[in-house]
Order: structure tokens, then C-alpha cells, then sequence
């Protein structure tokens, strides 16, 4: 028995359908898995072995991501990501907006320096997001170490008037503050700001020129800024212009205008 071909186009028609309606709910529910299962290989390398650091500047190697790691461009399909380290805080539930402020260090670099950790026992944990900056996956990789002393901690306004001085206050612990004077003493020491550069290696001096501020006191008032987004690098250097080391630093970001 033949089929008129009225009804052959409409049992290729339901055909075609049956798959389609499931084929929704299985890219969806794949979804769905790839969002919660993200970052099972998730991993923090980098600290010392024996969980002491010296100096207060950890940088930490970030990998086992299993996704491809973008910039956020909006894609939440569980197959993009970037990382996000939690510092000295909990990490924010699966699907939660990512914070924004100091303990939150969002990158899609396979390495980060935190700069700015306090003489004590501290914790840094690894996460994913998705491109909308939501938490993707319920794995975390976490580390805890302890930090000696010397440390400085640098603190500044967000936000700054324009043509006002950005005002920095330094707290620092293990060492006195002093003006350079030339020594290489390792019981004190001064601060150099580096305004919108990184700062020198440990092993050379400071040089004095245009956007290093040179200075022993632990209010530092950088004038001058132009209007935007300015990174400033609060670094513990000796008398004699040599950095601390390992690295004793702290940085600060701030939006003048």
C-alpha cells in the first residue's frame, strides 16, 4: 500500500518533530551540567611547600580550568570561563554575581600577584565565571599560608576629586619608617610610589625621576594625577633605594574626576 504523498510529508514532519522538542531539553540540561561541573581540575601552585611567606607579595599559578578561558563577552554556556581568586573570603555560591572590590582578583592570566597580605595565616581560593560574571561550577581550589613579618598594607579613597591630591595611608609592621637616608640597614625603611608603572626590580635601586614619589611618611599625598583610572604601587625600599626582598608592597587603584 502506497502512501499519498500528502501523508508521507506529514510522517517526515512528526518525524523531524519528536527529536527537536528533546533535543532542546538535552542541550539544556547539557548546560546546566557543564555550568555546575566546570573546574573539577581546578589548581593553585606557586606558595612555598613548607606554607610560610616571606615577604608579602604571593604570586600564585592558576590552572585546571577545563574550559576555554576568555575575557566575559556574555557567553554562559558552561563552555568559556574565567578565573576569579577569592582572598581571605568565601567564594560566592554557584550562579552568584561576582563582587567587585579588594579580596576579589578576576583574570584570565595563568598567573596573579597579590600584593598587600598582613604579617598572619591568610587563605586565597580559585573559582570560575561564566562571561555574565557569575559563579560557574561548584569546585574551588583553595591554599592557606602564613605571612611574616616585615608587611605593608596601603589604603586610598576609590574615588578621588580631580585636581586634589590622591592621598595613600601605609601601615606597616617588622619595620620603622624613616626619610632615605642612604642605609642598608633592614630594620628600617621608606615607601616609593610607582604612579601607572611597575615597580623596579628588587635587585637595582630606585631611581628618582617623573612618577616615583620617594618618601618616609606613611600619609603620601601624590599630586598631579591626570582624570581616569591610576595604579599605584606602594613598594618598602631601604635607605640606600634598594627594595625589600622578597617584595614587601602593597596596590592601590584609583578613579580621579
Amino acid at each position: 500500500m502506497r502512501l499519498g504523498r500528502r501523508w508521507v510529508v506529514a510522517a517526515v514532519a512528526m518525524v523531524a518533530a519528536v527529536p527537536a522538542c528533546g533535543g532542546d531539553e538535552s542541550s539544556s540540561l547539557a548546560i546546566s551540567h557543564l555550568r555546575e561541573t566546570a573546574g573539577e581540575d581546578l589548581r593553585i601552585a606557586g606558595l612555598p611547600e613548607d606554607g610560610r611567606l616571606v615577604g608579602n607579595v604571593a604570586k600564585v599559578e592558576l590552572s585546571g580550568a577545563g574550559v576555554k578561558i576568555v575575557e566575559p563577552d556574555g557567553d554562559t554556556s558552561g563552555r568559556t570561563g574565567h578565573y576569579v581568586v577569592f582572598v581571605n573570603r568565601e567564594p560566592v555560591a554557584l550562579g552568584a554575581k561576582i563582587p567587585t572590590g579588594r579580596g576579589v582578583i578576576e583574570t584570565t592570566e595563568g598567573e596573579v600577584t597579590i600584593p598587600g597580605f598582613t604579617a598572619g595565616p591568610h587563605t586565597v581560593s580559585l573559582v570560575l565565571a561564566d562571561g555574565a560574571n557569575r559563579r560557574m561550577g561548584t569546585n574551588a581550589a583553595t591554599a592557606s599560608f602564613t605571612v611574616t613579618s616585615p608587611t605593608l598594607v596601603a589604603s586610598a579613597l576609590a574615588k578621588s576629586p580631580a585636581k586634589q591630591p590622591v592621598i595613600i595611608s601605609v601601615a606597616v609592621d617588622g619595620v620603622r619608617a624613616q626619610p632615605p637616608d642612604g642605609s642598608s640597614a633592614s630594620g628600617t625603611g621608606h615607601f616609593d610610589v610607582f604612579i601607572d608603572r611597575e615597580p623596579t626590580a628588587l635587585e637595582k635601586a630606585v631611581p628618582s625621576e617623573a612618577g616615583i614619589v620617594h618618601t618616609g611618611e606613611q600619609t603620601i599625598s601624590v599630586a598631579d594625577l591626570s582624570g581616569g583610572e591610576h595604579e599605584l604601587w606602594v613598594v618598602l625600599v631601604r635607605g640606600d633605594e634598594i627594595p625589600f626582598a622578597p617584595m614587601v608592597a602593597d596596590k592601590v587603584v584609583v578613579e580621579v574626576g
